[in-house]
């Protein structure tokens, strides 16, 4: 009787575990601190809205890559090429390998942070807010920022 509770009372907890809808895997960070987590997307070819039904547009697709969070980095504070900086002037904060689909998850102190993904050339990043900051990510407290990186440099929109 005592192993027929605990089986079933294992059973729920993994059923409410379990929740419908697409989650992104914790990789063993605690999740009731702040920080941000997301996927990187590789993005090319065709992206262009079409009405033709025969257009076989690639779709983004998850990539593993190395994420690296900076100090909020403004563009006078490191050379750019097109998307791709080098030589940051802040500090690194920290870096991590990304799951094979992209997706990631890393625990942040609160604050503004530059985040950049590391490609052949040196580090990826697409935005820029109206100061000049690069690919700026706010963390705030008992928060995960979502984050969506679409390195599409081969894409045309």
């Amino acid at each position: 009787m005592k192993r027929s509770l605990t089986v079933s009372l294992l059973f729920t907890i993994f059923l409410f575990a379990c929740k419908s809808g697409e989650q992104l895997p914790n990789y063993g960070v605690d999740t009731t601190m702040e920080g941000i987590r997301g996927q990187i997307l590789w993005v090319e070819g065709n992206q262009m809205p079409s009405t033709d039904i025969n257009t076989n547009s690639p779709k983004p697709k998850g990539v593993q890559k190395e994420l690296y969070v900076f100090n909020l980095t403004n563009e006078s504070q490191a050379d750019r090429t097109a998307s791709i900086y080098k030589n940051i002037q802040t500090q690194l904060v920290r870096k991590i390998m990304t799951g094979l689909d992209g997706t990631f998850v890393l625990a942040l102190e609160p604050g503004v942070y530059s985040v950049f993904v590391s490609e052949e050339n040196g580090y990826f990043a697409n935005n820029t807010d109206s100061e000049g900051n690069i690919n700026p990510i706010k963390v705030e407290v008992g928060k995960f920022t979502p984050v969506t990186i679409k390195i599409d440099y081969k894409a045309i929109y």
